[in-house]
């Protein structure tokens, strides 16, 4: 059971991974330079 759920870990990370760092490059990167250019 365990190692099913290591399996399950291992597959689901990266897919989630992938869609917070696609989603930290396009949003919230481009705000911090903003935010940082108008400080």
């Amino acid at each position: 059971m365990t190692d099913w759920l290591e399996l399950q870990k291992i597959e689901v990370l990266p897919a989630t991974y992938d869609k917070y760092s696609i989603y930290v490059h396009s949003h919230f990167i481009p705000f911090l330079k903003t935010e940082i250019s108008n400080s």
